[in-house]
């Protein structure tokens, strides 16, 4: 969802022959800071549907485990997806740049 909020999948931010790399950098951390909001917004949702309410640190110790649960797995696949993501998207620019066909 982020990728197509970001118009990630046009020509010009794929391809640093175009505008430079900097499109390229910069659509990349717009579709990650989409894609990070939706899955705040997920996790809120999650957490209103399970307690039935909003919930605030420190009401109760099982509230505590669930919301440093949601924290970790929000931090690891954050920052997961953005390694993976980036890897992948900067491969492809610098192989359009090289003149490579994929």
């Amino acid at each position: 969802m982020g990728a197509l909020a970001a118009r990630g999948y046009e020509k010009t931010a794929i391809d640093p022959t175009i505008e430079g790399y900097g499109t390229v950098i910069f659509s990349l951390m717009k579709a990650g800071a989409f894609a990070v909001g939706i899955l705040i917004l997920s996790t809120q949702l999650d957490l209103l549907q399970e307690f039935g309410r909003w919930v605030q640190p420190g009401e109760s110790e099982a509230i505590d485990v669930r919301l440093l649960t949601a924290w970790s797995e929000g931090a690891r696949d954050v920052t997961f997806e953005a390694g993976t993501i980036s890897i992948m998207r900067l491969y492809l620019a610098l192989s359009i740049a090289r003149g490579k066909k994929l």
